[in-house]
């Protein structure tokens, strides 16, 4: 690939169309740029542009994307420890208010989310996860379960393993 001598072609995200170089950005211009795509609300500050496939904040800068969620939490407390997630308080995955984000581990997530929703996300019912459970006592194939509750067999094989539902309560448990 050829390097660009005195001038650069640049595009609009700050990359040269010839040589891939990225021009040099101050880190305010940064910051600039993600203020941009928040909207203040009275509650929750939104996120006006990109999310993913999960419906999360992406913030994009020199080619590489983030969670904004993440971006807020660096830009306010200037660490993230390895072994921690972003979470929200408000379960808003759109939202980057720092008073509504907090670190905890990918298990305390799952927990919090659990306790609040009642793991709506998920495709079984906990009545249903321990009907599985009792029929995985009794010798059913992992492919002949998930057909009957329209699942994968890797989900099955997961709940047979104790690697998804472990935060579900036990039938002594309930109320």
């Amino acid at each position: 690939m050829k390097r660009c001598r005195p001038k650069h072609d640049w595009n609009k995200s700050g990359q040269c169309r010839r040589c891939s170089r990225w021009r040099d950005r101050t880190a305010e211009h940064y910051i600039e740029a993600f203020w941009a795509k928040v909207k203040k609300g009275r509650s929750c500050w939104l996120w006006m542009a990109r999310v993913d496939g999960d419906g999360y904040a992406q913030y994009s800068t020199r080619g590489t994307s983030f969670k904004a969620a993440r971006w807020m939490w660096l830009l306010q407390n200037g660490s993230l420890p390895r072994d921690k997630e972003v979470c929200h308080t408000c379960d808003n995955r759109r939202c980057v208010r720092p008073g509504h984000l907090f670190l905890g581990s990918h298990r305390e997530n799952m927990e919090d989310m659990y306790r609040k929703k009642g793991a709506t996300t998920a495709r079984l019912r906990a009545d249903e996860v321990r009907e599985i459970r009792k029929l995985l006592k009794d010798r059913v194939f992992h492919k002949d379960l998930a057909w009957m509750y329209g699942v994968s067999v890797q989900t099955i094989t997961r709940i047979a393993n104790g690697t998804s539902w472990r935060i579900m309560p036990k039938a002594s448990q309930k109320k």
